[in-house]
Formats: C-alpha cells, sequence, structure tokens
C-alpha cells in the first residue's frame, strides 16, 4: 500500500489568517499544510487529504472533494476510520482551495489521487 507523502520544500503565506504554512504534495499535487485544526479553513470548495504523521513523512488516511471544507471535514461520515487508523496520533489535513473549478473535475482529481495512493479510508468513485 502506497499511502506516504512527503513534505515539499517551498514555503507559503497562507491566506488564512495571516498562517505560515508548508506545502505539502499528495499524489502529484501540491496542497496547503498539514494542519491539526479546521478552525481556519474557510467554506470554499476544494479537496483535502487527510494524514498522520509517521517518522519523517505522512500517511494518507482519506482524500475527498467538497463545496464547502470547513463544515464537510467537520462533519465527515469517515471520521471514524480516520481516527481508527490515527489512534494515539493527531489527524492532520491538507488542504487545496479550488475556486472556479466544478465537481466533476474535484472527483476526477479525487479518484486520481486515490488509485495512485490507495488510502484505507474511502473508495474511487468514479471509472
Amino acid at each position: 500500500m502506497q499511502t506516504l507523502c512527503m513534505p515539499s520544500v517551498s514555503r507559503s503565506t497562507l491566506v488564512a489568517e495571516g498562517v505560515v504554512g508548508v506545502k505539502i504534495i499528495v499524489g502529484e499535487y501540491e496542497f496547503d499544510g498539514p494542519f491539526d485544526t479546521t478552525a481556519l479553513m474557510y467554506n470554499e470548495p476544494g479537496l483535502f487529504a487527510v494524514l498522520i504523521k509517521k517518522g519523517g513523512s505522512y500517511m494518507v488516511l482519506d482524500v475527498d472533494e467538497t463545496s464547502q471544507m470547513k463544515p464537510h471535514i467537520e462533519n465527515h461520515s469517515r471520521h471514524p476510520c480516520w481516527e481508527q487508523y490515527a489512534g494515539v496520533r493527531s489527524v492532520l489535513y491538507a488542504l487545496m482551495y479550488t475556486p472556479g473549478i466544478e465537481r466533476d473535475q474535484r472527483r476526477k482529481t479525487v479518484d486520481e489521487i486515490r488509485a495512485k495512493l490507495t488510502p484505507p479510508c474511502g473508495e474511487v468513485t468514479s471509472g
């Protein structure tokens, strides 16, 4: 099972409250994070990856898309799966906001990442 991703070396200043964060590569895509809270997330469309830290890298537990990031993550039906795999580790989130990108394209990107990384929570939904 290939579910690891590595932090990239680039840094960015996140729009959210001036928080400075590291970019992380998930599959072949650059996400902001990882973050250990949903407090500064926006109710904007995008993709997110659910991660746990394993040594010097991260294990991807899940990848999904949404039209409203913060409430979708906070109320996600797969929270029990994330917590089960995390155990005593913190559940972390990597975010990619995608304003102007339709749900079908977000879903296609999620499925592409899932097919490559095979995260243990959730499934590929399209062919």
